[in-house]
């Protein structure tokens, strides 16, 4: 079972294209995949 803050490897590679190119998609992506996580 997951825990309420364990990133999921798609988030986790959504967060370094994020930082490596700067696009706010990635950082989009990489909440919406963070969100759903943490909701039961």
């Amino acid at each position: 079972m997951r825990r309420e803050n364990e990133e999921t490897k798609a988030a986790k590679l959504a967060w370094e294209l994020f930082e490596k190119t700067g696009g706010v998609s990635y950082y989009m992506l990489y909440r919406e995949l963070t969100d759903k996580n943490l909701k039961p």
